[in-house]
């Protein structure tokens, strides 16, 4: 079962590293090759050299995972840089000054890469008395599509893009309305936090008029190499490749930068290094946006409400960490045209 050696992997637990190690490498000849539970074991192996301070067992490991999540996931790039430049050409103004959508769903989205630090921020949002987590789920995408008629992958594809104009978005909010209604059971406000859904931001509040944004950023280094060394399966084919990676990332902050300007005052930028330094001020800030009065209860990230599924369960049980990143620098040779990409941008 890769996936269970996945789940102990991202765990962190280093003194259990060593045995884990020797575990699945005998496991290994009897995996089929190239397959999914391949991957699981490049990947967790990577972990758990990575913890053992091994890294350059650990990035042979990182680079033979990665090269089956690519035949897995085979990464269209041409049809990813057509969807940014569509989406970079929108008037986003224009369709989130429409607002013919429902108020009263109450719901914050927590938005910006993955591996940018949504799911500590979803955390400190849930100690809320007055928020429920809702996780990552695929709710408004499925509300567009429903609308729209059209079925597909991912957060928003071309040919979705294509029929956005021609949605009922009064029908978009409300399904929305009313599954964060149930969803919340009584509270005010309820958490979305499927990363991508920074793709779809103006039509979010075109439907969902008094939704909040909070958009997660973090070194580009820290993200890009996080998205790396972490098996999505299916979520996010650019980063089985490091300039694939690169490239991706360079777009979303290019379109940001467009919903920014289209759209100002609507969205509220949260650096993971401020957070991190200053975790009540910026708690302060944060619940301020969202229309929550500040309750301290927030910081305990032990106490919050709710449960973590993501690669950041293991992280949020220790609390706020104010000494991740860097893990890149160990494996910088290895990764230096992308490191170099970045760096130009």
């Amino acid at each position: 079962m890769g996936n269970a050696h996945w789940l102990v992997a991202m765990q962190a637990d280093a003194g259990s590293a060593a045995a884990h190690v020797d575990a699945m490498r005998r496991a290994l000849p009897g995996v089929v090759p190239g397959s999914e539970v391949e991957a699981y074991l490049r990947f967790s192996l990577h972990r758990r050299l990575h913890s053992l301070q091994r890294y350059e067992e650990a990035w042979t490991e990182l680079d033979r995972g990665l090269a089956i999540g690519r035949r897995l996931d085979p990464f269209d790039a041409s049809a990813d840089h057509a969807l940014f430049d569509a989406l970079r050409a929108t008037d986003a103004s224009a369709i989130a000054s429409a607002r013919d959508g429902v108020s009263g769903g109450g719901m914050i989205f927590v938005v910006g890469m993955f591996r940018s630090g949504t799911s500590l921020i979803e955390r400190v949002l849930t100690g809320h008395p007055d928020v429920v987590d809702g996780g990552e789920t695929y709710q408004f995408t499925a509300a567009m599509r429903e609308a729209a008629d059209q079925d597909g992958t991912g957060v928003i594809d071309l040919p979705l893009f294509a029929r956005a104009p021609h949605i009922d978005y009064a029908r978009v909010g409300e399904r929305m309305a009313a599954y964060a209604t149930w969803r919340k059971g009584g509270k005010a406000r309820l958490t979305e936090k499927l990363p991508s859904n920074y793709l779809l931001l103006p039509w979010i509040l075109r439907a969902l008029p008094d939704a909040k944004i909070v958009h997660l950023r973090r070194d580009a280094r820290d993200t890009c190499f996080s998205n790396l060394r972490t098996m999505f399966r299916g979520a996010a084919a650019y980063s089985n490749d490091a300039m694939d990676m690169a490239r991706h990332y360079r777009a979303y902050e290019a379109l940001m930068a467009h919903w920014h300007r289209a759209m100002p005052g609507c969205i509220l930028d949260v650096q993971y290094a401020d957070f991190v330094a200053d975790p009540a001020r910026q708690a302060e800030r944060l619940l301020a946006f969202c229309g929550l009065n500040f309750d301290p209860r927030v910081l305990d990230l032990a106490a919050a409400r709710g449960h973590t599924t993501t690669a950041s369960a293991g992280e949020l049980r220790r609390g706020i960490l104010r000494n991740r990143g860097d893990d890149w620098r160990h494996y910088a040779a290895h990764l230096a045209p992308m490191l170099d990409l970045l760096d130009r941008a």
